[in-house]
């Protein structure tokens, strides 16, 4: 399995004779279902059978369960639902919120935000560079009135100026990426992560070619114009001043950046209250201290044995058997005859 996977096994075997994969009853979800379907089927078009199916098999069980009264129009009204639905492949790990999921998933939310964060930066770097350009456009002013006299078009030098921006966008590119490759062990380090540069995709070059372009572009388009129109005249003259309007195009930039500096100055500490209110809440119970014992329900009838047996460990202070873990909103209905559970054990060292 690739480590980009939804999910990871080491052993696969077939469900052919496991009594509980035989089992007829709708409200048992104990299986993930994948379904590839036909080339050129719809997908709303399945969706859409699925209202009758819960109606026909799904809710008459759910009716014997929780009483005859309990009519599919009542469950409704009364806030609750049940619904089935497809999902892509490709939206498990970043688009799913669902229960029961093989693995952790990752929010794309998070990806959003961390993509705005990137693009904020480089709005205010892009804009550092316009207002240095500029700043330091004296030490350039002499150099535009002699191309100018000597018969360089405005066009000419909003090329040179371009193509320098560019250039140095891009070994800024290679740069950063030469910084991340030597940061990148620490910061999975410290996130516990396994990120690493795709070296091997065409599409690392690609970006970084066209990221490159951008930034390069929207960075020297203004601080091009600006140099550019100098007049020959007023450089030789030592006047190389455009007046009020650059003046206050310069001012609005600086103001713009700072209000972005503070709003990631203000979404960092917001942030990192959150966290440490997260980490430090008290939860009622010691969540370092406690094992969870998945699938206990393969004991069968020796599952309290089992449980005396572990309480004879001095090391463990309570034990408990349980259809269901607490922290999650879920019903389980077990099907006649079948029996189900997860073991909770809580230690003390």
């Amino acid at each position: 399995m690739p480590s980009t996977s939804h999910f990871h096994f080491d052993v696969i075997i077939a469900m052919a004779g496991l009594e509980e994969a035989q089992s007829t009853v709708w409200l048992s979800n104990n299986f993930q279902t994948y379904i590839l379907l036909k080339e050129g089927a719809d997908p709303n078009a399945l969706n859409s059978k699925f209202p009758q199916l819960i109606a026909t098999h799904v809710m008459p069980q759910f009716s014997e369960v929780l009483g005859p009264d309990l009519t599919p129009e009542k469950f409704v009204e009364s806030g609750n639902k049940i619904s089935y639905s497809l999902q892509p492949l490709s939206d498990i790990h970043l688009k799913s919120s669902l229960y029961g999921e093989f693995e952790p998933n990752f929010n794309i939310t998070y990806i959003y935000l961390f993509v705005a964060i990137a693009l904020f930066i480089l709005i205010i770097a892009s804009i550092n560079f316009m207002n240095l350009s500029t700043a330091r456009s004296a030490n350039r002013a002499k150099e535009v009135g002699v191309r100018k006299v000597m018969g360089s078009l405005r066009s000419h030098l909003m090329r040179q100026f371009l193509t320098e921006s560019i250039l140095l966008s891009f070994m800024s590119f290679i740069l950063a990426i030469g910084i991340a490759y030597l940061l990148i062990p620490v910061f999975n380090t410290l996130s516990a992560r396994s990120l690493s540069i795709p070296f091997g995709e065409p599409g690392l070059y690609v970006g970084v070619l066209i990221g490159s372009l951008l930034i390069g572009f929207l960075a020297g388009i203004y601080p091009s114009f600006f140099l550019s129109a100098f007049k020959p005249v007023n450089v030789l003259k030592g006047n190389a001043s455009l007046g009020m309007k650059s003046g206050m195009i310069r001012s609005s930039l600086v103001v713009f950046q700072f209000i972005i500096s503070i709003l990631l100055v203000i979404g960092t500490a917001t942030v990192y209250l959150q966290l440490n209110y997260i980490q430090n809440k008290n939860l009622g119970f010691n969540k370092d201290q406690v094992i969870v014992v998945d699938d206990a329900y393969a004991l069968g009838d020796d599952r309290l044995s089992y449980k005396n047996e572990i309480l004879q460990n001095s090391f463990m202070k309570s034990a408990s058997i349980t259809g269901f873990l607490p922290v999650m909103i879920v019903i389980e209905v077990i099907p006649p005859g079948g029996s189900r559970g997860k073991m909770l054990l809580r230690k003390t060292w």
